[in-house]
């Protein structure tokens, strides 16, 4: 019987994997965390994007439009009524020209 184990080796000078995408969105923030009866979340844009802000609860469902449109180069803050949301955890999901920024956030 054979025992003779063979391994090959790749050597790279590259780094290999998942490919790190860059948004238009340079950091997101959601406040106050948890919420109770309004949540705002607050972002960057770098240049004039389509944004899509959407709260999605936790089996993925969508739960609350926010905004969609296009929007400036700029600060921003968008306040949510949350009132009608049920205790629980959710997620602000931000799409700018198609890239996707997620942050988690408790209902009280």
């Amino acid at each position: 019987m054979d025992t003779t184990l063979v391994f090959n080796i790749l050597v790279v000078d590259e780094p290999t994997g998942i490919k790190e995408q860059t948004t238009n969105a340079n950091f997101m923030t959601v406040f106050p965390n948890p919420a109770t009866d309004n949540m705002n979340v607050g972002y960057v844009l770098t240049k004039t994007g389509t944004v899509d802000l959407k709260i999605i609860n936790i089996t993925g469902q969508q739960v609350k439009a926010v905004y969609t449109g296009t929007q400036p180069a700029g600060n921003f803050t968008m306040n949510t009524n949350t009132a009608d949301l049920a205790p629980g955890i959710y997620s602000y999901i931000l799409t700018v020209d198609g890239m996707v920024s997620r942050k988690m956030f408790v209902k009280n």
